[in-house]
């Protein structure tokens, strides 16, 4: 026969075991909080759904294509895939009422990664809404000036602009020319290492304007 004392422990046991599990599902629920509002750091976008916060670039989400996480200078980034590889992009700001994106490259040679981009099937995002263009890609490799709109063009040689513009006009005459693309993106931002994205669903829109959650 059990004891009185091994009695209240078994009961003790009993009375505890359902605080300790509910315990174990929140914490192990803290790090992805679909409902809420969480951030990198000061000054970081908000983050929110249909995006969430992971631990690192391999973690999963409910949305794969909406996963960001935070570097190790509690930055807010993103990894896209494309078909030469992940890419990584610092995340500048999150406009949920648009549904719009701005992303910044942390390489600051984002023509590059534009070029990935556009040949690519990139998930959920599209290039901001703006009329398909024609857009030049240029060698500098050889221009003797450091910098064009901000732009590295010793770090980052390979310059972008509308097919109609000439080196001329762009003061890159040692420039030569490489090929052209068509995209559907606005072309201002690209040499300031910037770039615009957009995500059609899920559609909050609605909800946002309301000033409720999706």
């Amino acid at each position: 026969m059990c004891s009185m004392a091994e009695l209240g422990h078994s009961k003790l046991i009993t009375l505890l075991l359902p605080l300790l599990l509910l315990l174990l599902l929140v914490k192990s629920g803290s790090g992805h909080d679909e409902c809420g509002e969480l951030s990198c750091g000061p000054y970081q976008p908000r983050v929110k759904f249909p995006f969430q916060l992971v631990k690192g670039p391999q973690d999963r989400c409910a949305f794969p294509e909406f996963c960001l996480y935070c570097d190790d200078h509690k930055k807010t980034m993103l990894s896209l895939p494309t078909t030469s590889g992940p890419i990584k992009f610092l995340v500048d700001e999150i406009y949920y009422k648009p549904q719009s994106i701005r992303l910044m490259d942390p390489d600051n040679c984002i023509p590059i990664k534009f070029l990935k981009l556009n040949s690519s099937s990139f998930l959920s995002y599209h290039f901001y809404s703006v009329p398909v263009t024609n857009i030049t890609f240029l060698n500098c490799s050889s221009v003797k000036h450091g910098y064009r709109r901000r732009q590295d063009m010793f770090k980052c040689p390979v310059y972008v602009s509308n097919s109609y513009q000439s080196v001329l006009e762009l003061g890159l005459e040692s420039c030569t020319k490489m090929f052209e693309v068509t995209a559907s993106a606005s072309l201002y931002k690209l040499p300031y290492s910037s770039l615009n994205l957009s995500w059609p669903k899920p559609d909050c829109t609605e909800c946002e304007a309301k000033g409720k959650r999706c």
